[in-house]
């Protein structure tokens, strides 16, 4: 009786798992992409990257884009790997806007980088990549700075 009843356990066990879809069923596929960052032509780091899926636009429901945002810890010399769902394991295919996260979020510490963001500018000027299908090691995201403008006297940041 023992052995029916832990072999029905067991049994019982390969189904449930078996059925749940997994813990990855959701998950889109993503390549790996490994590459460098530069600002202004020069390798930049350390920072932290981010990339905003480009959504096109559609009146189809079953054509939604489920691609999600994709994130780097980009290191001194610039070189970073993408991350998705687990940490370098790369991106979903497709168009993406990028941007550097600020000193909060570990990214960009440079002061007048901060202070763009803090007044709600940008820091960097806006950038699409692309994604390639089948992944690539040598990706070069060349960000340049924003333009400044200029301060008028007595004005608060930002204006």
């Amino acid at each position: 009786m023992k052995i029916v009843l832990s072999m029905s356990i067991v049994a019982l066990s390969f189904v449930v798992c078996g059925c749940s879809g997994g813990a990855g069923s959701d998950r889109l596929k993503v390549v790996p992409v490994k590459g460098t960052l530069f600002l202004d032509g020069k390798a930049h780091g350390p920072a932290q990257l981010i990339l905003e899926p480009v959504r096109a636009e559609t009146d189809d429901p079953k054509k939604i884009d489920k691609r999600q945002s994709v994130g780097a810890k980009v290191a001194a010399d610039g070189t970073f790997a993408l991350s998705t769902y687990d940490t370098g394991d790369g991106a979903a295919p497709g168009k993406y806007t990028v941007r550097l996260g600020s000193g909060a979020d570990g990214g960009s510490t440079d002061p007048a980088a901060m202070m763009a963001q803090m007044a709600g500018g940008t820091a960097t000027q806006p950038l699409t990549i692309e994604i390639p299908k089948g992944g690539t090691d040598s990706l070069e995201i060349q960000l340049k700075s924003a333009k400044k403008r200029k301060q008028r006297p007595g004005a608060p940041i930002g204006q």
